[in-house]
């Protein structure tokens, strides 16, 4: 149990019967692209089980990079591959105890198909515990085929060997092949029972890309890559075998440096003390193998893609809404299903759910949208595995219920914007996560990121029909698109950058998309959230980079928009921010973000009088992003997707009260069909 308490009324001690299995490529994957998350996750007492797949024995040479001797360093793959367990324990022994030389009990143990696997386990703080595979991963030697672990997921080479460490428990290893390894890590599933799996980029963005010749080079670590096919093909075994379904985290890669950094300074310096950890400094051990990975050393932080921590689908904020009945619902992918949550009465404060929508293989992003006629329309993305990177797919998919507040139909798919180029099988991979919104006329339009980093649409064109797709334009858009219907009627869209804000409008109520605008501000640190307030004009609310400080653009009375941006201060975190209008407070924001413990933190903002620096902390920890709403008596509403599956929920004590909230409350994760 752990206890996060709240700046504004009562916050109840939170539990959670949680656990977590985060399966990586390399040691330091999950120190450099997960954390602050598995800090967060040992910190709250849960149960955390880090699987590595691969011995990381790169050139052998356990010395820094730039030592003017390296290459006279003795090649020893066994030693290097030791000596850089021996940091991410260290690492682990530093987050979970606060002492780095922490002792570990250290056991070999022979996985369903034959792995055979060390299982080194926190003496004094059991529920950590790290699994290493030690597949080997350096290129072939001579006529021998690349040893590759993303070779072994597409069937060019046959089985691939494991490395025996210096000092492993280990008596011996051989070859597996990759039905050996995916039976292994479904048998890890199976024994460790998750609520949450986290992975690497499934799907990252191109670097460059040359369509005459067909030469693609890809931002991220083949095998970064291919650990995350294997752990997605893992979880979807562990479900079919009757498993509970696991919430699934991805995280980016190398490409991190290209983005704006998420993350704050004091969040960056603790994640970068672990690094040093893990370099093996200072070098103190007494093993003769090394401390850590000297090539990392205490230079961490100089790759740039340390410096952030990324999901590859942050999430849709706009996934709690009031329904035509009044009631709340509140939408999440659990496993690879869609599922809804409602309120068992308007504004009651009590829940019935999950029910589960039929039909899987979702990626976690869900936008649920009201339509004119009260039914709701949810919009996902479709990810399709296969032996090789261009049988991948990814497609648009949309549900809508049969009736205002009654089932959903059945998952109608929408496409791709690639869907009919020459090379669709490359650019369908990049497509983003969708938003939509109803303009003037009550039609959907649903947009999405697309290979060239700008923005695609399609609107609705009746009941079951869609027009084609239309390139709204646009370049070096990040993950996470933000959109609204203004009060004239017009759909306003924003996309972050690389270096601004992109902003989208109707040239009329209706009409066409103008060419994209840049607005005059600093490039967001992940996706941005606008609403339109009481008054109607956008708010523009997003964190600043090397920060996490959240930022709010106020639209001109005019319509313009100001150059700086105002500061709202806030304790950092990152991800996107959710925020709702409250027009009986009167005239009020209310803004819920993810804040540096991994909770959440709560503003209220006024309308027209200034802004609030003042932040209230409470919660859980959650998955995807934070949603909030207001209620049929005029409460608010935050509501996050707990890491034990739950929906947690906290609710204005009444209407215009402020930020006196009730208790964080969760509803049971027992899951049954919409």
């Amino acid at each position: 149990m752990f206890w996060l308490r709240s700046g504004a009324g009562r916050s109840a001690p939170a539990q959670q019967p949680a656990s977590y299995l985060q399966v990586v490529a390399h040691p330091d994957d999950d120190l450099f692209f997960l954390n602050p998350a598995v800090q967060q996750a040992i910190s709250s007492g849960c149960p955390v089980t880090a699987v590595y797949l691969t011995a990381s024995e790169a050139d052998g040479r356990n010395a820094p990079q730039s030592q003017p001797d390296r290459a006279a360093v003795p090649v020893d793959f066994a030693g290097y591959a030791a000596a850089r367990q021996n940091g991410i324990r260290a690492a682990y022994a530093q987050m979970a105890l606060g002492n780095r030389r922490a002792a570990w009990s250290r056991v070999a143990r022979v996985l369903t198909g034959g792995v055979p696997v060390e299982v080194a386990t926190l003496v004094d703080a059991p529920t950590v515990r790290l699994v290493f595979f030690n597949l080997r991963t350096q290129d072939g030697v001579g006529d021998e085929p690349p040893r590759w672990l993303s070779a072994l997921w597409e069937g060019r080479l046959p089985a691939l060997p494991a490395l025996l460490p210096t000092g492993s428990p280990l008596e011996s290893v051989g070859a597996y092949d990759r039905e050996q390894l995916l039976a292994a890590l479904t048998a890890l599933l199976g024994e460790v029972q998750p609520t949450v799996v986290r992975l690497l980029d499934p799907d990252p963005d191109h670097k460059t890309y040359d369509a005459a010749s067909g030469r693609i080079a890809y931002s991220d670590h083949l095998t970064h890559t291919a650990s995350a096919y294997f752990a997605l093909e893992a979880v979807r075994r562990h479900a079919q075998a009757g498993g509970q379904p696991v919430l699934r985290e991805s995280f980016r890669g190398y490409y991190n440096r290209h983005w704006p950094r998420n993350l704050g300074p004091e969040a960056f310096a603790a994640k970068k003390a672990l690094l040093d950890i893990y370099g093996g400094v200072p070098r103190d051990c007494g093993d003769p193998v090394g401390c850590g990975d000297y090539q990392v050393g205490d230079q961490g932080h100089v790759p740039g893609y340390g410096q952030s921590t990324h999901a590859r689908y942050p999430g849709s904020v706009s996934w709690l809404l009031r329904q035509a009945d009044g009631r709340l619902a509140a939408f999440a992918v659990l496993g690879d299903r869609a599922a809804v949550w409602r309120e068992t009465r308007p504004g009651g404060g009590t829940w019935r759910g999950p029910d589960l929508i039929d039909e899987g293989g979702l990626v976690p992003h869900l936008y649920a949208l009201a339509g004119t006629d009260g039914r709701t329309h949810l919009f996902g993305v479709r990810q399709v595995l296969d032996l090789t990177r261009q049988g991948h797919r990814r497609v648009l998919v949309t549900a809508v219920q049969s009736a205002a507040g009654g089932p959903f139909g059945p998952w109608t798919e929408l496409g791709n914007p690639a869907d009919g180029a020459a090379d669709a099988e490359v650019r369908r991979l990049e497509m983003g996560m969708p938003v939509a919104a109803v303009g003037a006329d009550g039609r959907v339009r649903v947009f999405v990121r697309n290979f060239g980093r700008g923005v695609s649409s399609r609107v609705q064109t009746g009941p079951d029909s869609w027009g084609p797709w239309h390139d709204l334009g646009g370049s070096v858009v990040q993950e996470g698109l933000t959109v609204t219907t203004a009060a004239d009627g017009r759909i306003e869209l924003f996309a972050g950058t690389d270096r601004a804000v992109l902003h989208w409008r109707q040239a009329s109520a209706d009409g066409p998309f103008e060419r994209p605008v840049t607005l005059a501000v600093p490039a967001p640190a992940g996706p941005p959230t606008v609403l339109a307030e009481p008054g109607g004009r956008l708010l523009l609310v997003f964190r600043e980079a090397q920060s996490g400080r959240v930022f709010a653009l106020r639209q001109r009375a005019g319509g313009g928009w100001p150059v700086s941006p105002a500061s709202l201060d806030g304790s950092g975190g990152f991800g996107p921010v959710a925020a709702v209008a409250v027009a009986r407070d009167p005239g009020a924001t209310v803004l819920v973000k993810r804040d540096d413990t991994g909770a959440t933190s709560l503003s209220w903002q006024p309308v027209g009088r200034g802004v609030s620096t003042t932040w209230s902390t409470a919660g859980v920890l959650f998955v995807g992003s934070p949603s909030v709403a207001v209620d049929a008596g005029g409460r608010v509403v935050a509501a996050v997707v707990g890491v034990d599956g739950r929906l947690w929920t906290a609710r204005q004590r009444r209407a215009g009260s402020g930020t006196q909230f009730g208790d964080w409350t969760a509803t049971g994760a027992e899951r049954r069909r919409a």
